[in-house]
This record gives C-alpha cells, sequence and structure tokens, in this order.
C-alpha cells in the first residue's frame, strides 16, 4: 500500500501497487511506513470488527513527530486496546523512515 499525505499531514490518498525499482520524491524530515496487514485486519473493539486502514493511517498521521519509541508505544497501546482478549489474527510489523538531510 502506498499512501500519500498532503501538507497539513492529512491521509491523501493510499493504492496497492506491486513495484521494482520505484522512485518516490520526497522533501527533508519526510516520513515514510511499511507495513503489513495484521494491524488494519486485526479483529476487536466494541463489536468484534477490524480495524481498518483508516483508522491505522490517523494514527501514524497523529503520531508522525514523536520519536521512534514513542511512535512504538502508542501502536502497540492501540494494538492491544483495540485487540482486547480476542486472539491476534496476523503477523503485525510497522516499520518507520525519516528521511533526514
Amino acid at each position: 500500500m502506498f499512501s500519500i499525505l498532503s501538507n497539513n499531514n492529512r491521509l491523501k490518498t493510499s493504492v496497492f501497487i506491486a513495484c521494482s525499482g520505484l522512485e518516490i520524491e520526497y522533501k527533508e524530515n519526510t516520513t515514510f511506513y511499511l507495513f503489513t496487514d495484521g494491524f488494519a485486519d486485526q479483529f476487536g473493539g466494541p463489536n468484534g470488527k477490524k480495524f481498518k486502514y483508516k483508522p491505522f493511517a490517523e494514527i501514524l498521521v497523529q503520531n508522525v513527530n514523536k520519536t521512534p519509541n514513542e511512535q512504538s508505544a502508542i501502536l502497540a497501546e492501540k494494538f492491544e486496546a483495540w485487540k482486547g482478549e480476542l486472539e491476534q489474527v496476523d503477523d503485525v510489523c510497522v516499520i518507520g523512515v525519516r528521511i533526514q538531510m
């Protein structure tokens, strides 16, 4: 999934792409996130439904300026709170890369 954020850090668009040799233009302090579908596909919450991609992306956007450790802790807390007593259904991997020049 490839997501583009607008200048005000709002999710602009998301598309699934298979790529090889993809080039992406970026500016200073751009952050890229690579992730599996495990977070968005986790069942939980009050109605036992999937978390989904939009709320997941919103967590990333809201916390993009925090340190990696803070982001990790926030994601772990949100995931566990959503999952509750249900079993984890898939692997969960989130990798953030910030380009600083």
